[in-house]
C-alpha cells in the first residue's frame, strides 16, 4: 500500500493504492526454499562443489570441498578461483607456473560458453594441506544469471578408483607375462573352439604361431582314445565342477602321438564365459615311468630268487653242520689220555666253530623268514609280549643282576612272533654290551606321535660311536671283536627288517660311555601283512 495527498480547488484530499503482492509473497517464498534445498543439496553431496560469481570469485565452497583440500570455506570465500587451483597444484601440475594456467583456462570459462572444458570430464590432481594427493575428475557447468552467468564445478575423488586400476593393470600385466613365460601349454577354449593359446602351446604341437592355433578346434587333435575323457572333463569344467588332472592322448601336426597331463578351471573371458586349460606333456615321465616299473618287478624277482636261494641254502646246509659238529664232539669223547693235546685241541675247535656256524645259519633262516614267514598282523597287547621276553630271558637277567622298568605299554597291530623278537635282541644286547662292574639297567617306553607309536629301549651301556649308527643295522656288521662280545651280527638287522616290515623305522641315540636308546616305530594303522 502506498499513501498519498491532493488538492482540488484549495481542498486537501488523502488518498492510498493497494496492489495485491500475494503472487509475489508466494514467488519470493519459494524462491527462498529453493535457495535452502539447494544449498542443502550441495552441503551434503560427496562430491567436492564449488560456485564463483560472473567475474569467477569464489561464493560457495561445499563441506565435500573442506575434507578434499583440507581448507575452510572461511579460507576461500571471495578469492579467485584460479589461484585456488594453483595453490591446490600437485607436484606433478600444469608446468612451472600453474597461476598463469589456470588463470587462462578461467578466462576462457568465463567469456566462451562453448569451451571445450563444458563438454567433457577432465581429469586433474589436488594436493591437500596435509601434502596428500588427490586424484579428481572435474565437471565445470555453467549458471545463468542477469549479469551474465556464474561457473559451478562439480569435483569427484576417484583416488580409490585409480589405486584399484593400477592394481588390476599390474594384475593384469602379471598374469599376461606369466602365461607368455609359462612351460606349460596354456589354453583358453568355448566348448573346444580355442580363443587364446600360449606359445608354449605352439611349440608343443608343433605350429609356428599361437594364432595358427585359434579358432581351431581343440577336439579335431585329441586322440580317439581319449575322446570320451576329454568331453566329460571339458562339460564339468564348463559348468564350474572341479576335475582332477587328467591323462589324453593328443596328434601333434606332424601325426606323432603324446600324452599330456591337463586340467581345466571355468573363466571369464573378454566378458563370456569359457574354460582354460593348462596342459603339460608328460611323454618322456610316461616312458620313464614305464622303465622303473620294468626295473622294480625286474629287481623285485631277483630279491625273491635271491632270497628263495638263500632261503634254500641255508636249510641244505644245516644238516653237514650238524654232522660235523656231532662227529667232532664223538671224536671227543673218544680221545684216550695218550691222544696229544693238539688233536683235542683241534676237534674243540671244529665243534665250537661248527655251533657258531649253526646259530649263524640259523639266524639268517630267521632273517629271511621275515616277510616270507610273516603271521597276518593281529591286536597284540605290548605289555604281554614283554613279559613274555622277560621270561625267556629270565636267567641272563638274574645272572647279570639286570633292573629292567617299563612304562604303559600299548596294544598294537603286529606279528606278536616278531614282536618277541624285536623285544629279545634289543634286552639281550642291552644286558650284552655292559660296562665293566656296572649291573646293566633298562627301560622300556612308548609314546603316540603323528598316527605312530614310537618304542624306545634305553640303557646303560657302553654306547655307540656316532660314526656306527647306521652300520649297526647292517648284516653281519659287527662293532666289537667276537671273542670280546659274542654273537652273529644278525640280531640288529633282524630287527630293523621286522619293523620295516610292519610299515615304521628304527634309529639308535647314543653317546660311548653313557648308554644308548633304540628307537622303533609302529603306525597305529599298519599297512595290510603278506602271510
Amino acid at each position: 500500500a502506498r499513501n498519498f495527498s491532493f488538492k482540488v480547488r484549495g481542498d486537501t484530499f488523502d488518498g492510498r493504492i493497494v496492489r495485491d503482492i500475494t503472487g509475489r509473497k508466494k514467488a519470493e517464498e519459494l524462491s527462498r526454499e529453493n535457495k535452502e534445498e539447494l544449498n542443502n543439496l550441495i552441503e551434503s553431496s560427496g562430491d567436492a562443489i564449488l560456485l564463483t560469481d560472473e567475474e569467477g570469485r569464489i561464493t560457495k565452497f561445499n563441506k565435500a570441498q573442506e575434507r578434499l583440500t583440507g581448507l575452510t570455506a572461511d579460507q576461500v570465500l571471495g578469492l579467485p578461483a584460479w589461484e585456488f587451483q594453483a595453490s591446490r597444484s600437485s607436484p606433478k601440475g600444469p608446468g612451472l607456473d600453474p597461476l598463469t594456467w589456470y588463470k587462462e583456462i578461467w578466462d576462457r570459462l568465463l567469456h566462451d560458453e562453448n569451451d571445450q572444458f563444458y563438454r567433457q570430464i577432465v581429469e586433474d590432481e589436488i594436493q591437500s594441506t596435509s601434502g596428500v594427493v588427490h586424484h579428481v575428475q572435474v565437471r565445470a557447468f555453467r549458471i545463468p544469471t542477469r549479469k551474465g552467468f556464474r561457473i559451478g564445478a562439480i569435483v569427484r575423488d576417484i583416488t580409490e578408483l585409480k589405486r584399484t586400476e593400477v592394481a588390476l593393470l599390474e594384475s593384469e600385466e602379471k598374469y599376461r607375462t606369466l602365461i607368455e613365460m609359462s612351460p606349460d601349454a596354456i589354453v583358453i577354449h568355448d566348448g573346444g573352439i580355442i580363443l587364446y593359446a600360449n606359445p608354449a602351446t605352439a611349440h608343443l604341437f608343433h605350429a609356428s604361431h599361437p594364432e595358427n592355433i585359434i579358432g581351431r578346434d581343440a577336439f579335431t587333435i585329441i586322440h580317439p582314445d581319449s575322446q570320451a575323457i576329454s568331453k566329460t572333463v571339458a562339460e564339468k569344467d564348463k559348468e564350474g565342477i572341479s576335475t582332477l588332472p587328467t591323462e589324453i592322448q593328443v596328434i601333434r601336426k606332424d601325426g606323432t602321438i603324446m600324452t599330456v597331463e591337463g586340467r581345466g578351471r571355468r573363466i571369464q573371458y573378454q566378458g563370456k564365459p569359457a574354460v582354460e586349460v593348462i596342459l603339460r606333456d608328460v611323454t618322456e615321465r610316461k616312458k620313464s615311468e614305464q622303465q622303473l616299473r620294468e626295473y622294480a618287478a625286474n629287481l623285485k624277482r631277483s630279491n625273491e630268487d635271491l632270497e628263495l636261494f638263500a632261503y634254500i641254502a641255508t636249510h641244505d646246509l644245516q644238516e653237514p653242520i650238524r654232522g660235523i659238529v656231532a662227529y667232532s664232539q664223538l671224536l671227543l669223547a673218544e680221545c684216550r689220555p695218550d691222544h696229544s693235546s693238539e688233536t683235542k685241541k683241534y676237534l674243540e675247535n671244529i665243534s665250537r666253530d661248527g655251533l657258531r656256524l649253526n646259530t649263524l645259519v640259523s639266524d639268517l633262516r630267521e632273517y629271511l623268514r621275515v616277510r616270507s614267514g610273516g603271521r597276518p598282523f593281529a591286536p597284540t597287547d605290548m605289555e604281554k609280549i614283554l613279559q613274555d621276553t622277560l621270561h625267556t630271558l629270565h636267567r641272563e637277567v638274574t645272572e647279570r643282576r639286570a633292573t629292567i622298568t617299563h612304562d604303559p605299554l600299548p596294544i598294537v597291530q603286529a606279528d606278536c612272533s616278531q614282536m618277541i623278537q624285536v623285544l629279545q635282541n634289543l634286552l639281550a644286547n642291552a644286558m650284552k654290551f655292559q660296562q665293566k662292574g656296572i649291573a646293566p639297567t633298562v627301560h622300556v617306553s612308548a609314546s603316540s606321535l603323528d598316527g605312530m607309536w614310537q618304542f624306545s629301549v634305553r640303557d646303560n651301556g657302553v654306547g655307540i660311536p656316532k660314526g656306527y649308527f647306521e652300520k649297526i643295522f647292517i648284516l653281519f656288521e659287527r662293532l666289537y671283536p667276537r671273542d670280546t662280545y659274542p654273537g652273529t651280527g644278525l640280531g640288529l638287522a633282524l630287527c630293523k627288517r621286522i619293523v620295516e616290515r610292519h610299515g615304521g623305522r628304527m634309529w639308535v641315540e647314543s653317546e660311548e660311555g653313557r648308554g644308548s636308546t633304540f628307537y622303533f616305530t609302529l603306525p597305529v594303522n599298519p599297512p595290510e601283512s603278506s602271510v
